[in-house]
Protein backbone atom coordinates (compact mmCIF):
# COMPACT_ATOMS: atom_id res chain seq x y z
CA UNK A 1 0.00 0.00 0.00
CA UNK A 2 1.27 3.43 -1.10
CA UNK A 3 0.80 6.20 1.76
CA UNK A 4 2.17 9.25 0.25
CA UNK A 5 5.84 10.47 0.06
CA UNK A 6 6.33 8.85 3.88
CA UNK A 7 6.07 5.26 2.37
CA UNK A 8 9.98 4.36 2.19
CA UNK A 9 10.98 6.78 4.80
CA UNK A 10 15.01 7.42 5.37
CA UNK A 11 15.82 4.40 7.68
CA UNK A 12 18.91 6.33 9.11
CA UNK A 13 16.64 9.08 10.33
CA UNK A 14 14.57 6.33 11.80
CA UNK A 15 16.90 4.55 13.65
CA UNK A 16 18.14 8.31 14.72
CA UNK A 17 15.06 9.16 16.26
CA UNK A 18 15.19 5.65 18.53
CA UNK A 19 18.55 6.25 19.07
CA UNK A 20 17.64 10.01 20.71
CA UNK A 21 14.47 8.77 22.26
CA UNK A 22 15.75 5.59 23.90
CA UNK A 23 19.01 7.70 25.05
CA UNK A 24 16.14 10.20 26.78
CA UNK A 25 14.77 7.63 28.24
CA UNK A 26 17.64 6.17 29.69
CA UNK A 27 19.01 9.82 30.90
CA UNK A 28 15.93 10.50 32.59
CA UNK A 29 17.05 8.55 35.42
CA UNK A 30 19.46 11.04 36.69
CA UNK A 31 16.30 13.16 37.86
CA UNK A 32 15.31 10.70 39.67
CA UNK A 33 18.33 9.73 41.24
CA UNK A 34 19.04 14.04 42.00
CA UNK A 35 15.34 13.25 43.77
CA UNK A 36 16.70 10.79 45.92
CA UNK A 37 19.82 11.17 46.46
CA UNK A 38 20.27 9.73 49.15
CA UNK A 39 19.86 6.35 47.93
CA UNK A 40 20.96 6.53 44.54
CA UNK A 41 24.03 9.37 44.67
CA UNK A 42 27.22 9.90 47.03
CA UNK A 43 27.47 13.63 47.36
CA UNK A 44 27.14 14.77 43.44
CA UNK A 45 28.75 11.08 42.12
CA UNK A 46 26.08 8.74 41.09
CA UNK A 47 26.72 4.83 42.76
CA UNK A 48 27.70 2.62 40.40
CA UNK A 49 24.77 -0.19 39.53
CA UNK A 50 26.26 -3.28 38.56
CA UNK A 51 28.87 -5.58 40.95
CA UNK A 52 31.46 -6.14 37.81
CA UNK A 53 30.63 -1.82 37.28
CA UNK A 54 33.17 -1.91 40.76
CA UNK A 55 35.63 -3.44 39.33
CA UNK A 56 35.90 -1.91 35.81
CA UNK A 57 35.42 1.89 37.04
CA UNK A 58 38.70 0.70 39.36
CA UNK A 59 40.84 -0.04 36.63
CA UNK A 60 39.44 2.94 34.45
CA UNK A 61 40.56 5.55 37.20
CA UNK A 62 43.82 3.59 38.26
CA UNK A 63 44.73 2.09 34.95
CA UNK A 64 44.96 -1.33 34.37
CA UNK A 65 48.54 -3.05 35.69
CA UNK A 66 49.36 -6.68 35.54
CA UNK A 67 49.66 -8.43 37.95
CA UNK A 68 46.49 -7.16 39.56
CA UNK A 69 46.95 -7.81 43.52
CA UNK A 70 43.65 -6.55 44.33
CA UNK A 71 41.60 -9.09 42.58
CA UNK A 72 41.52 -12.90 43.37
CA UNK A 73 43.27 -11.90 46.79
CA UNK A 74 45.74 -14.19 48.47
CA UNK A 75 46.64 -14.21 45.07
CA UNK A 76 46.55 -12.06 41.78
CA UNK A 77 45.31 -11.94 38.38
CA UNK A 78 47.84 -11.08 35.21
CA UNK A 79 45.95 -9.52 32.52
CA UNK A 80 47.71 -10.16 28.55
CA UNK A 81 44.22 -8.29 27.26
CA UNK A 82 41.03 -6.67 28.93
CA UNK A 83 37.56 -6.63 27.44
CA UNK A 84 37.23 -3.43 25.34
CA UNK A 85 34.76 -0.99 28.05
CA UNK A 86 37.95 -0.83 29.69
CA UNK A 87 39.89 1.08 27.00
CA UNK A 88 36.68 2.73 25.88
CA UNK A 89 36.28 3.84 29.35
CA UNK A 90 39.90 5.17 30.33
CA UNK A 91 39.96 6.62 26.81
CA UNK A 92 36.75 9.18 28.25
CA UNK A 93 38.56 9.00 31.65
CA UNK A 94 41.78 10.79 30.71
CA UNK A 95 40.19 12.77 27.85
CA UNK A 96 37.76 14.52 29.82
CA UNK A 97 38.64 14.63 33.51
CA UNK A 98 35.07 13.56 34.84
CA UNK A 99 34.68 11.18 37.83
CA UNK A 100 34.66 7.85 36.47
CA UNK A 101 30.99 7.28 37.70
CA UNK A 102 30.05 10.11 35.43
CA UNK A 103 32.13 8.29 32.90
CA UNK A 104 29.77 5.31 33.19
CA UNK A 105 26.35 7.20 33.03
CA UNK A 106 27.25 8.79 29.45
CA UNK A 107 29.45 6.06 28.34
CA UNK A 108 26.53 3.39 29.06
CA UNK A 109 23.85 5.34 28.01
CA UNK A 110 25.29 5.99 24.27
CA UNK A 111 26.34 2.51 23.82
CA UNK A 112 23.17 0.91 25.20
CA UNK A 113 21.24 2.53 22.76
CA UNK A 114 23.79 1.94 19.54
CA UNK A 115 21.73 -1.51 18.56
CA UNK A 116 18.85 0.62 16.84
CA UNK A 117 21.11 1.22 13.97
CA UNK A 118 22.07 -2.19 12.37
CA UNK A 119 18.03 -3.35 13.85
CA UNK A 120 16.48 -0.94 11.37
CA UNK A 121 19.22 -1.31 8.60
CA UNK A 122 17.91 -4.96 8.62
CA UNK A 123 14.82 -4.54 8.56
CA UNK A 124 14.72 -1.43 5.70
CA UNK A 125 16.85 -3.93 3.90
CA UNK A 126 13.98 -6.25 3.73
CA UNK A 127 11.43 -4.12 3.17
CA UNK A 128 9.72 -3.21 6.48
CA UNK A 129 11.64 0.28 7.86
CA UNK A 130 9.10 1.43 10.03
CA UNK A 131 8.79 -2.45 11.77
CA UNK A 132 12.72 -1.70 12.49
CA UNK A 133 11.96 1.72 14.09
CA UNK A 134 9.08 0.09 16.23
CA UNK A 135 11.06 -3.00 17.06
CA UNK A 136 13.97 -0.57 18.09
CA UNK A 137 11.82 1.53 20.27
CA UNK A 138 10.31 -1.78 21.61
CA UNK A 139 13.55 -3.11 22.72
CA UNK A 140 15.16 0.27 23.95
CA UNK A 141 12.39 0.48 26.12
CA UNK A 142 11.35 -3.14 27.91
CA UNK A 143 11.81 -3.57 30.60
CA UNK A 144 14.58 -6.50 30.38
CA UNK A 145 17.08 -4.52 28.54
CA UNK A 146 16.44 -1.30 30.34
CA UNK A 147 17.68 -3.09 33.40
CA UNK A 148 20.08 -5.23 32.02
CA UNK A 149 21.65 -2.00 30.47
CA UNK A 150 21.12 0.64 33.05
CA UNK A 151 23.38 3.70 32.77
CA UNK A 152 26.31 3.25 35.40
CA UNK A 153 26.92 -0.33 35.13
CA UNK A 154 30.03 -0.02 33.42
CA UNK A 155 29.72 -3.14 31.65
CA UNK A 156 29.88 -5.38 28.61
CA UNK A 157 26.09 -5.80 28.85
CA UNK A 158 25.88 -2.44 26.90
CA UNK A 159 26.93 -3.79 23.77
CA UNK A 160 25.06 -6.89 23.73
CA UNK A 161 22.60 -6.43 21.15
CA UNK A 162 25.11 -3.96 18.78
CA UNK A 163 27.51 -6.91 17.62
CA UNK A 164 25.41 -9.30 17.23
CA UNK A 165 22.80 -7.33 15.19
CA UNK A 166 25.14 -5.61 13.11
CA UNK A 167 26.84 -9.24 11.86
CA UNK A 168 23.47 -10.19 10.68
CA UNK A 169 22.72 -7.27 8.61
CA UNK A 170 26.02 -7.68 6.99
CA UNK A 171 24.98 -10.74 6.88
CA UNK A 172 22.12 -10.20 4.70
CA UNK A 173 23.97 -7.73 2.66
CA UNK A 174 26.78 -10.00 2.03
CA UNK A 175 24.41 -12.97 0.69
CA UNK A 176 23.06 -9.92 -1.82
CA UNK A 177 26.46 -8.54 -2.88
CA UNK A 178 28.60 -9.84 -5.93
CA UNK A 179 32.51 -8.51 -6.78
CA UNK A 180 33.71 -5.96 -5.31
CA UNK A 181 31.22 -5.25 -2.65
CA UNK A 182 31.01 -8.43 -1.64
CA UNK A 183 35.23 -8.48 -0.81
CA UNK A 184 33.59 -4.70 1.38
CA UNK A 185 31.46 -6.38 3.19
CA UNK A 186 32.95 -9.42 4.31
CA UNK A 187 35.93 -7.08 5.54
CA UNK A 188 33.09 -5.10 7.54
CA UNK A 189 31.61 -8.57 8.91
CA UNK A 190 35.32 -9.38 10.12
CA UNK A 191 36.25 -6.63 11.48
CA UNK A 192 32.88 -6.68 13.41
CA UNK A 193 33.34 -9.94 14.57
CA UNK A 194 37.16 -8.73 15.49
CA UNK A 195 35.83 -5.72 17.58
CA UNK A 196 32.91 -8.02 19.15
CA UNK A 197 35.66 -10.33 20.45
CA UNK A 198 37.64 -7.52 21.46
CA UNK A 199 34.59 -5.76 23.87
CA UNK A 200 33.95 -9.63 24.86
CA UNK A 201 36.54 -12.08 24.83
CA UNK A 202 34.63 -14.77 24.13
CA UNK A 203 35.95 -16.03 21.07
CA UNK A 204 32.56 -18.16 21.19
CA UNK A 205 30.19 -15.47 19.37
CA UNK A 206 32.72 -15.40 16.58
CA UNK A 207 32.80 -18.76 16.11
CA UNK A 208 28.40 -18.86 15.96
CA UNK A 209 28.62 -15.79 13.74
CA UNK A 210 31.44 -17.11 11.24
CA UNK A 211 29.71 -20.57 10.74
CA UNK A 212 25.90 -19.32 10.28
CA UNK A 213 27.23 -16.89 7.84
CA UNK A 214 29.26 -19.97 5.79
CA UNK A 215 25.96 -22.04 6.05
CA UNK A 216 23.93 -19.49 4.64
CA UNK A 217 26.40 -18.73 1.99
CA UNK A 218 26.35 -22.64 1.01
CA UNK A 219 22.29 -22.79 1.08
CA UNK A 220 22.19 -19.66 -1.47
CA UNK A 221 25.14 -21.93 -3.55
CA UNK A 222 27.02 -19.39 -3.15
CA UNK A 223 30.72 -21.84 -2.64
CA UNK A 224 33.59 -19.65 -3.94
CA UNK A 225 32.44 -16.86 -1.46
CA UNK A 226 31.88 -19.36 1.11
CA UNK A 227 35.43 -20.92 0.85
CA UNK A 228 37.34 -17.66 0.49
CA UNK A 229 35.05 -16.44 4.34
CA UNK A 230 36.00 -19.67 5.31
CA UNK A 231 39.63 -19.51 4.54
CA UNK A 232 39.76 -15.62 6.24
CA UNK A 233 38.10 -16.81 9.42
CA UNK A 234 40.70 -20.29 9.69
CA UNK A 235 43.82 -17.37 9.20
CA UNK A 236 41.80 -15.79 12.61
CA UNK A 237 41.56 -18.75 14.23
CA UNK A 238 45.15 -19.32 13.66
CA UNK A 239 46.08 -16.45 14.91
CA UNK A 240 44.01 -16.42 17.92
CA UNK A 241 45.16 -19.79 18.99
CA UNK A 242 48.93 -19.96 18.11
CA UNK A 243 49.40 -15.79 18.57
CA UNK A 244 47.77 -16.01 21.82
CA UNK A 245 45.96 -12.28 20.88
Amino acid sequence: MQIGKYTNPNPILLALASFLIGLTAKLSHIVYWIRQKEVYMEGNIPLIQNPDGFFFARLIRDGAESPDFLRNYPFYVEYDLLPGVYYVGRFLYKLTGLPVEWIGVIMDAVLSNLFVFPLVLFFSSIGYPIVGFFASLLTALSQVYFSRTEINTIDTDTLNLFFPLLNAYLGLVILRSKGFWFFVYSLLFILSNLLHYLWYLHPQFLVVSSAGLLVFLALNKKFKESVFLAVCFALLGFAYFNLNI
